[in-house]
């Protein structure tokens, strides 16, 4: 008896220390996964690399002309309607003035203008979810779509779609994530950067309504029309440089696991609308007289690429 109470004793022993040891190695593995980001790096409370600093240049200047030729090509375009305007009274009313066919006719251009802003919420949320590259690449490509689809007709109702609605909301895509882009490759040369894109853009929309006017009366409306959908053509491929350095604001993986895993389909929708449509910062009052400046000065901003034809 004393011999098998012996041999207990020490199995009991090891068991004991073999136990142990599977709790030190334990909670050494919950304390490497609790005090080390999973990826190797620290990272800031908005989730981005706490370390992390633009490059300041290099690639990023490729990035700034794709940008400059996004802002010259798609404004340029927008802000000639009134070249345009003039191919389409002339291509539909033969020479003849009637105010009625001159009303119907301004709005292909101010629908086109007009989605260029009012899209912009929802491509906001579109380049947080998908990134600047898709969100761009598909913009520019629908604009290409409508410009192209425009040279096929004279009806001034299809034109409304193909030229005020597709390509509208295509420039909308495709413009506001060029202006995001430079924050993942510049940061003290931000401002420089900004002014590049600006500048360099005007070297397509200063000289884009001569162009315009010579082009039309050498080919016509439709083929002008064509002309100008190779532009969205390059742009495509340009916007293929948005290449994000940052990681996206919204990880959509941790969001779906971790918050949105227990909840129901209508929880899930009512979170996510006031995730993105949070009216929080209208408690600013200098963010609401800021916000309705720019509205009121848009207003007249638009109003001589409408009128100067007269």
């Amino acid at each position: 008896w004393d011999r098998l109470r012996g041999s207990r004793a020490a199995g009991g022993g090891r068991s004991a220390a073999a136990m142990a040891q599977r709790g030190e190695k334990g909670a050494g593995a919950a304390g490497g996964e609790e005090g080390e980001p999973r990826d190797g790096g620290e990272r800031g409370a908005s989730g981005t690399p706490a370390s992390f600093q633009p490059p300041e240049g290099g690639f990023g200047w490729v990035v700034v002309f794709a940008a400059a030729w996004c802002n010259g090509s798609i404004f340029g375009i927008h802000n000639s309607f009134g070249i345009i305007y003039m191919m389409l009274q002339s291509d539909l009313g033969e020479g003849k003035k009637d105010p009625a066919l001159e009303f119907k006719t301004a709005w292909v251009g101010s629908l086109a203008m007009g989605m260029i802003f009012f899209c912009s919420p929802i491509v906001s949320i579109f380049t947080d979810r998908l990134g600047c590259r898709t969100t761009a690449a598909s913009g520019a490509a629908i604009a290409f779509i409508g410009l192209l689809s425009s040279s096929f007709t004279k009806s001034l109702e299809v034109r409304y779609f193909t030229y005020g609605i597709l390509f509208g909301c295509g420039s909308s895509f495709a413009f506001q994530p060029s202006l995001v882009i430079l924050g993942h490759y510049f940061k003290r040369r931000l401002g420089l950067a900004n002014g590049i894109v600006a500048g360099g853009s005007c070297l397509i929309s200063v000289p884009l309504p001569f162009f315009l006017k010579m082009v039309g009366k050498a080919i016509g409306l439709a083929h002008t029309f064509q002309v100008l959908s190779a532009l969205m053509l390059i742009q495509i491929f340009l916007c293929l440089t948005y290449r994000p350095l940052l990681p996206p604001s919204c990880d959509s993986q941790r969001d779906g696991q971790d918050k949105l895993g227990s909840r129901s389909a209508r929880q899930q929708c009512w979170s996510q609308m006031r995730k993105y449509f949070n009216l929080r910062v209208f408690r600013r009052k200098t963010y609401r007289i800021w916000a309705f400046g720019i509205a009121t000065a848009v207003l007249g901003y638009l109003v001589p690429y409408m009128n100067l034809v007269r």
